[in-house]
């Protein structure tokens, strides 16, 4: 009772309200006290402090202001008319942060003040600080935005610390926030505690048991546990394993930090178990609506990285997806001139999983399909060549295989899938894409220079033992009852050209190039060459069956030997110049033009009888003058309607046979002199319009 009379009597708060605004101006802080200071005896012995005003002199001290708050005092001090605060309980802060600054000075604030080895001595004042305990609660904390926008804010703010010290022992730390941001539809609810161990003088910090817990409306919360060993005279940081869950979601982490203060360096490892990602993201409600349902219901990943500022290397990285399976490494250089080199190896993907084949009802209705955006088809490559900034960069791909089946493309499948390339400033160059289709092979290699408005393309194309009847049906489209294929056999390619442009419209018509093609046992599939041919003799002449006694029955097809033939590439057109081939006794020669872009082909064939007889088939030809003249026809349609008609005598070639076939009829009845001869040709001119 004595002493709490002497307390009471002895000491009056409010007369130290001058000392407190003035050593806190020696901190560079300006405090407002505007409530009243009184005492508090229980639970414990304190000074009661009403509403304050707090901000830095300086603009380092976030503007800060508070309802209550309750500093737990030092009995033994108090007895000697000086005061040590020994706790400190807020109520209601309301802190306002403008710069990093002040967020850093926010932060350190509450072990400013925390207990050492030893009780300090009072200021001159009478005033000190040797803080074991600290409260906030019912605060809120809020960061600026972008100009003119507002940021977010830390709502409901509550912190607990017991047993501060800076002795290296540990002590129990606790805090709980609503994160609010406009960018944000719901407040993240945000909870932490551990156990916390700061040494300055061995510059030394270490948290153990530390748990983090993050909450939303509607979503899972997510959980992360850890243990942290922080060493500032070495400059090392360890996290020996960082744990990450969430209802279907599992990762772990590991940190091996060094040189901290100079050239980082570490080692991260980062494993996350195969799980079911197509459910964790609709637990997050991230919308995988746009992906067919077969698409990531299988992920994991592990990777082991190392590195410092200035390069990185991943090593031991191991994919696995939907099935899909890939290992590989990266080395990425930070710093001038960068480097960039990745490797990959992976298994059988099937790109279908990934894309949407339904067709909104608009499309069908209006049959418009977007136009490609100005630079799409080099987007892929544009981002490792920007961040190179004129470094260096190799890409090794090999898959075992690709497949894709979608309504345009059927059954699309690429084995033994090679992707090698290398990038030497803003060029980019392919020097292996390869792989087993078809029934054959195929290599590509090019270049591709971005460093003008319109990349340049230069590029050469082999196809070795290519099945033409297979790659029409993967690309035939959408209907299955006819075989789209106009040509069957066996390709054999050889092209080289170039292109420029930024989207597939401006390179498909800026193409201009030349090669060789083989058709082996190639097969006229729509229509009949070889009845053309008869036919045009038997308007000049009598032809028989090959078979004599039987009714002469065609096939639908022509079957050919070989072909081969020189082509010009010249925007969406292949033009063949010259191209030979032959049917039974038939041989064939030419020229022709087949458009990519109306899918369209006009061939000249000009055909020529070696004998009596086109095949063992076919039709016998008595015209002597039709076994030994070229018979040119004209094959000309779309692919789309190919057939029976598309071929025809071309140009005056049946009227001139016509004349000849008259003339000579005329030359066996009556013996003509040269006048004559030339009189009877005239006269046939005329009447044939020639």
């Amino acid at each position: 009772a004595a002493v709490l009379a002497f307390v009471m009597i002895g000491i009056n708060p409010n007369s130290y309200k001058p000392e407190i605004k003035q050593l806190a101006e020696k901190q560079g802080i300006s405090v407002d006290i505007s409530g009243d200071l009184g005492w508090q005896f229980l639970p414990n012995l304190a000074i009661q402090v009403g509403e304050t005003h707090v901000t830095g002199i300086t603009q380092s001290i976030p503007d800060t202001r508070f309802k209550s708050a309750s500093l737990s005092l030092s009995w033994k001090a108090l007895l000697k008319r000086q005061i040590a605060v020994q706790s400190i309980q807020i109520d209601g802060a309301d802190i306002h942060l403008e710069n990093q600054q002040q967020a850093v000075a926010a932060t350190a604030a509450p072990i400013a003040g925390a207990a050492g080895q030893t009780e300090p001595e009072p200021e001159a004042a009478g005033f000190s600080l040797s803080i074991d305990r600290i409260e906030i609660s019912n605060s809120r904390i809020t960061f600026p935005g972008k100009t003119g926008s507002s940021g977010g804010s830390l709502q409901n703010f509550a912190l607990t610390i017991t047993g501060l010290n800076l002795t290296g022992k540990a002590f129990a730390l606790e805090t709980s926030f609503d994160y609010r941001d406009p960018s944000l539809p719901d407040a993240l609810e945000i909870s932490f505690q551990s156990k916390v161990s700061v040494n300055p003088a061995n510059e030394q910090v270490a948290v153990s048991e530390a748990m983090l817990k993050l909450s939303s409306p509607n979503r899972p919360p997510v959980k992360v546990s850890f243990d942290l060993d922080l060493d500032g005279k070495t400059g090392s940081l360890k996290v020996p394993a960082l744990l990450i869950s969430s209802d279907k979601l599992s990762a772990k982490i590991k940190l091996d930090i060094n040189n901290l203060r100079s050239d980082i360096q570490g080692l991260a490892q980062i494993d996350i178990p195969i799980m079911n990602l197509r459910e964790v993201l609709a637990d997050w409600s991230i919308d995988t609506s746009s992906l067919p349902s077969s698409a990531l219901q299988e992920f994991g990943l592990y990777a082991s990285v190392k590195g410092s500022s200035k390069a990185v290397v991943v090593e031991d990285l191991s994919l696995t997806l939907d099935g899909f399976s890939a290992k590989g490494s990266a080395y990425l250089n930070f710093t001038a001139p960068k480097n960039l080199n990745l490797k990959l190896a992976g298994t059988k993907l099937d790109i279908s999983r990934y894309i949407n084949t339904q067709v909104s009802s608009t499309t069908e209705v209006n049959g418009d399909t977007p136009a490609m955006p100005v630079g799409s088809v080099f987007a892929p490559l544009l981002a490792p060549v920007a961040w190179l900034e004129g470094g260096n960069g190799l890409i090794d791909i090999k898959l075992e295989e690709l497949t894709l089946n979608t309504p345009d493309i059927k059954d699309l499948t690429l084995k033994n899938l090679v992707f090698q390339s290398r990038i030497r400033g803003s060029v980019f160059d392919l020097t292996t894409l390869s792989a087993d289709t078809f029934g054959g092979s195929l290599l590509t290699t090019g270049e591709i220079n971005l460093r003008s408005n319109q990349a340049k393309v230069i590029f050469t194309q082999k196809i070795k033992g290519i099945s033409i009847e297979q790659a029409a049906k993967a690309f035939g489209g959408e209907d299955d009852s006819s075989d789209p294929s106009v040509i069957t056999g066996i390709l054999n390619f050889d092209a080289q050209g170039t292109s420029k442009g930024l989207n597939a419209e401006q390179l498909h018509a800026n193409l201009a190039g030349k090669g060789q093609l083989q058709i082996k046992q190639p097969t006229v599939t729509s229509f009949n060459i070889e009845r053309a041919f008869c036919d045009i003799a038997a308007l000049v002449g009598k032809t028989e069956p090959a078979q004599s006694g039987t009714n002469q029955q065609w096939p639908v097809g022509s079957q050919l030997t070989d072909l081969e033939a020189s082509f010009k590439l010249k925007g969406h057109k292949i033009l063949l110049d010259p191209y030979t081939t032959g049917l039974g006794n038939l041989s064939l020669r030419g020229k022709g033009k087949i458009d990519a872009q109306t899918m369209t082909f006009n061939i000249l064939a000009v055909t020529r009888l070696n004998g009596d007889r086109t095949s063992e088939n076919g039709c016998v030809v008595n015209n002597q003058r039709i076994r030994d003249k070229d018979i040119p026809i004209r094959c000309k349609d779309s692919f789309a309607n190919a057939g029976a008609k598309s071929c025809g005598p071309d140009g005056d070639i049946v009227k001139q046979l016509l004349q000849d076939a008259v003339f000579d009829k005329i030359s066996e009845k009556i013996k003509l002199d040269k006048e004559g001869t030339e009189a009877i040709e005239g006269l046939l001119k005329g009447l044939f319009g020639r």
